[in-house]
């Protein structure tokens, strides 16, 4: 089963053009294998339901099941309003978090306090034996130990990796910026906003499964993709010292400055050749 970590990218890629001024109590949701929520229940592989629980004020119980019906994880927190939007609320980890194999057996357990690793992180092989034991103090890492499936010690290695890209994340968006199109109509008919595409870095380093989360227009979606779909290969992320899958979300905006005659900065832009097989549906 393909193992997937989370990564929102805060940065985001601004493409700017010159144009003319435009004339449950308890709630049960499906993911899909990026864990992200889906209406599609053949996408699902996985299933959460969220109820409300009294060993927190405001808290809440969070468990999420395999396809089968089989526990997956197991997670407690309350909802804190926003500062800067008190209408709104954040998800603060507390207590202890669970999370099991197919088979039932337990993966890892680690206790959170305010949203923050505090004290021990412990996770196991599939045969019960423990695999790592890493003590945390607010969010800290002070000692670690790792063992491998016979409970012999080895040397340490972090619980996770994330991917790398060549030259880090501002190469990452300066790559975007240098390739990325503002498509003729988007300009046209005043289209700007935001198009949040996903994709994987595979546990080989390739960018595969391409796929807007959030459409701006068919045009921008399409060049998004296009050019996430040209990225080079980066060093995979890894969990527990082993290569995976890793899920990124990236933000593109596409902005117009309005009362100026419109200009295309497309001519320089490199031609590109597209694989419609990494790409998902818009």
């Amino acid at each position: 089963m393909k193992h997937s970590l989370y990564l929102l990218l805060l940065l985001s890629i601004t493409i700017v053009a010159k144009a003319q001024k435009p004339t449950a109590k308890a709630d049960t949701v499906f993911l899909d294998e990026g864990n992200i929520t889906t209406k599609l229940r053949k996408e699902a592989t996985k299933y959460r339901v969220t109820q409300n629980d009294s060993t927190f004020t405001n808290g809440k119980l969070q468990r999420t099941y395999y396809k089968d019906g089989q526990l997956f994880s197991e997670l407690y927190f309350h909802l804190v309003p926003q500062k800067e939007n008190p209408k709104k609320t954040n998800q603060i980890k507390e207590g202890i978090y669970r999370e099991w194999f197919e088979n039932g057996t337990l993966k890892q357990q680690v206790s959170y306090s305010n949203d923050k690793y505090n004290g021990e992180f412990t996770s196991y092989w599939r045969n019960k034996q423990k695999r790592r034991i890493d003590h945390y103090i607010d969010g800290k890492l002070t000692e670690g130990y790792c063992y491998d499936s016979t409970g012999v010690a080895v040397s340490y290695y972090p619980y996770e990796v994330m991917p790398v890209y060549p030259g880090g994340e501002k190469e990452l968006l300066n790559f975007i910026g240098r390739h990325l199109r503002y498509p003729v109509a988007a300009q046209e008919n005043g289209v700007q906003g935001t198009v949040l595409v996903r994709f994987i870095v595979t546990k080989t380093g390739k960018v595969d499964k391409i796929k807007v989360i959030r459409s701006l227009s068919v045009e921008t979606d399409i060049e998004a993709c296009l050019v996430i779909s040209t990225l080079p290969d980066w060093t995979p992320g890894k969990v527990e010292d082993e290569p995976v899958d890793v899920y990124y979300t990236l933000p593109i905006k596409y902005r117009l400055m309005n009362d100026s005659p419109r200009q295309l900065d497309n001519f320089n832009k490199p031609l590109r050749t597209f694989d419609p097989n990494r790409v998902g549906n818009f």
